[in-house]
Order: C-alpha cells, then structure tokens, then sequence
C-alpha cells in the first residue's frame, strides 16, 4: 500500500471522495489516489526538466 510501509493500517474516511488511510504504528495519514489532470502534468514535468 502506498504512503507507509507498515502493513497495519485502517480506513480514516474519505474526504473528497478519496480514501484515507492511517498507519496504526506511525498515526500517519495518507491516501493511494492521486488524480491530476492532464494540463497540471505537463506543467510539473516542465518545471523539472
């Protein structure tokens, strides 16, 4: 799962439509989607190259 190499994580909710998840060992919150759009891609891939 990304966000935490734990394994031990739970459902915190989902805000936006987007699952959170929590790390039972760190308390660390993270979600496994991100969705950009095209145009915000390009522009991030401009910026570091």
């Amino acid at each position: 799962m990304l966000g935490c190499r734990n394994e031990k994580v739970w459902k915190v909710g989902k805000p936006k439509e987007k699952q959170h998840y929590q790390c039972k060992k760190y308390r660390r919150k993270f979600i496994t989607e991100l969705n950009y759009d095209e145009e915000f891609k390009k522009k991030t891939i401009q910026i570091f190259y």
